[in-house]
Order: structure tokens, then sequence, then C-alpha cells
């Protein structure tokens, strides 16, 4: 009976939706847990590093710590906040600046002996290396670097692309 197998589909989402939503609130209840989504490599790089020092001046605050991409900043059932790389214009959400990014260009030494040490680096010989912002979308990190460096004429649509910054370095 079509229908009936309709019928069956619809209440079969409707119970897992109210079983997570049950969930989520009982989860809530735990006033001592911290839930928090970051980016891969700053969770890696900074905050797990730290987390020694944050269980000495906290000791009864447990945390949960996701790196998902797709752990949505807004979904307050599952999280209690975000770490973000931005400008901080998040719509209805509260942003606080944590830091400021500084990047440096980088390459393997011997990458650079064969090049010779007396020749000015010429970055359009080398393979950059960038980190995807999105599913077809670059972060502006080269661009931005080159600007302050005041270097024109380097070609930045070429290069390797990462999805975890982690890969890239």
């Amino acid at each position: 009976m079509p229908s009936g197998r309709v019928l069956l589909r619809a209440l079969q989402q409707s119970f897992d939706k109210i079983e997570l939503t049950v969930c989520a609130i009982s989860q809530k209840n735990d006033v001592n847990r911290l839930r928090i989504n970051v980016p891969p490599t700053f969770a890696a790089r900074w905050l797990v590093p730290r987390l020694g020092r944050l269980r000495e001046a906290f000791p009864q605050l447990d945390l949960s710590i996701t790196t998902r991409v797709n752990d949505g900043i807004a979904d307050s059932n599952r999280l209690d906040c975000a770490v973000r790389f931005g400008d901080g214009e998040w719509n209805n959400l509260e942003s606080t600046l944590l830091m400021h990014e500084r990047h440096i260009a980088v390459a393997s030494p011997g990458l650079l002996d064969r090049e010779g040490a007396d020749v000015p680096v010429e970055l359009n010989r080398f393979t950059l290396l960038h980190v995807l912002s999105g599913e077809d979308q670059r972060y502006l990190t080269w661009q931005h670097w080159l600007d302050a460096a005041r270097i024109e004429g380097v070609d930045t649509d070429n290069g390797h692309e990462f999805d975890l910054l982690d890969l890239s370095i």
C-alpha cells in the first residue's frame, strides 16, 4: 500500500527528529560541559596544547571539541561556541576577536639552494600551496601576502590546493 509507505517514512523521520531533539536537550543540561567547534589546524596547533592549562584553571569543566565544518555555528542545540576565521560579521551571532594571523612565505632550504642564494627569488618558478575556504574557493592568503610585500606579477592561479591548513604545512 503506497500511502502506508509514505506515512511510515514520514513517521520515521519525525521520530528520529524528536529523538535528536531530546538528546540535545538532555546534553544541554550538563552545565559543566562546553561544546566547541574549531578548525582542525587550530585545534591541533593551538587549542590542544593549551588544554592542560585550561584543566588546571577550570578542573570542573568538561569539553566536547569537534572539528567538522558542518557543525553549524547557529545550531544552538549542538554547540556553545565556535572559532572561525573571518571578519566577525555573522548574522544573529555574537563574536569576539581572538587574534590576528601573521603570514610568512616559506620554502625548503634545499629548494632555495638549487635556485642560488645570490639571485632574487622568482616566485613564478615555484609551486604555491593554497588552502581552500570552500569547495572551489581559496583563501586569498597569497594575494594578501604579496600585496603586503609589494610584490607584483606573481601568478597565484596555479599551485596545489588543500582543504586543511595542516596538509599545506
